[in-house]
């Protein structure tokens, strides 16, 4: 799949226009309160690869359950 530049801005509209579903809000805002505080140590993720620190914790959450005693892989 080739990004173009039509692509790309339908990614960037849809990005700014989504919702969080009002029934996954809570869990929406648990979630982020376990990363927020932790934000340093994503950054010092992305000082060395570069990928941004949000991902780097959304991930985190998804693969290790937000624990800093497991690992992504």
């Amino acid at each position: 799949m080739t990004l173009t530049d039509d692509l790309r801005r339908e990614y960037q509209r849809l990005f700014a226009t989504c919702e969080v579903d009002p029934k996954r809000r809570s869990k929406v805002w648990w979630v982020a309160g376990r990363i927020l505080p932790n934000t340093e140590r994503y950054e010092r993720v992305t000082a060395t690869t570069g990928v941004p620190w949000w991902f780097v914790a959304i991930v985190h959450s998804l693969e290790a359950s937000l624990r800093f005693d497991c690992h992504l892989h």
